[in-house]
């Protein structure tokens, strides 16, 4: 695919023009309940203080145990998202386990019409991550994620980075969870924002500049978008998902991302770009 840099914009002739990121440069009930042994997944209950006798929702005798992380609290007056977190597979192994694979074939079938349409980056060249990651309420949990085969051994070791600190994400689902874009190619971005949901590859327009088929360098597999509730994103349309956090930056939760945190610097040593560094703030983005 031949394209070359003019004026910020990477140009596609096959699909549209480019942009560097989702944003222009320059520019829960709480969740699922107590992880159960690999493989299975997790209903979509608040969980709260370990009870007994069914008061959680449990059968009585038994008793929900206290989560191995610390839940997340969120700032006082901060909304949340409006719909609970997807249910997410839990955590497989020790610590953050990433695994990096070619994408399967029910992956694959998933994507299409969604994130992936024809004309867009070849399977051959996009890898599947797994990786295990602690999620808001104290619990680990197994995400996803579809990259770039030639940032995917970074993404996998940014993201055991962030297992390793502790940095929480309420979800790491793919975006083709949320269905098709109404306003242009890929899954719904606008969706997923608003679910808060930590994603990569979909192959899309940026955000606010869809008329104009401008690409987001997520269409490539080389970006990756993290808690999109509590990282907004200021677009030139509009500010999104949410502007809460954007008029209490920064704030006591331990998801918001803060310039030489400990969660920004696992992705900016290793050369990634920050869009919290931009004019037109992209808070939740990371690019390579």
């Amino acid at each position: 695919m031949s394209w070359q840099l003019r004026a910020g914009l990477l140009v596609i002739p096959l699909v549209g023009s480019l942009i560097a990121g989702c944003s222009i440069p320059g520019h829960e009930a709480k969740p699922p309940a107590v992880p159960g042994s690999p493989g299975t997944t997790a209903p979509s209950a608040r969980l709260t203080q370990p009870t007994e006798s069914g008061a959680s929702g449990q059968p009585p005798g038994q008793v929900t145990p206290a989560p191995p992380g610390r839940p997340v609290t969120p700032p006082a007056g901060a909304p949340e998202p409006a719909s609970p977190p997807l249910p997410r597979p839990v955590a497989v192994g020790t610590g953050a386990n990433p695994r990096v694979t070619p994408i399967p074939d029910p992956v694959w079938a998933s994507m299409q019409g969604k994130s992936w349409t024809p004309g867009c980056v070849p399977r051959q060249r996009l890898r599947y991550l797994t990786v295990n990651y602690w999620g808001f309420d104290g619990y680990r949990y197994r995400g996803e994620l579809v990259v770039a085969a030639a940032v995917a051994a970074d993404a996998a070791a940014i993201l055991s980075d962030l297992y390793a600190q502790r940095y929480p994400i309420r979800q790491m689902v793919l975006p083709d969870a949320f269905g098709a874009n109404p306003k242009g190619i890929g899954a719904d971005d606008y969706a997923q924002m608003a679910a808060d949901n930590t994603s990569a590859f979909n192959c899309r327009y940026v955000v606010g500049r869809e008329a104009q088929h401008v690409l987001s360098l997520h269409a490539l597999g080389r970006a990756i978008d993290v808690n999109t509730w509590e990282n907004p994103y200021v677009a030139p349309t509009g500010r999104y998902p949410d502007t809460w956090y954007l008029d209490h930056r920064p704030t006591a939760s331990p998801a918001v991302l803060v310039a030489g945190d400990p969660a920004v610097r696992a992705f900016t040593r290793r050369g990634w770009t920050w869009g919290g560094t931009w004019t037109e703030k992209d808070w939740q983005h990371f690019q390579h």
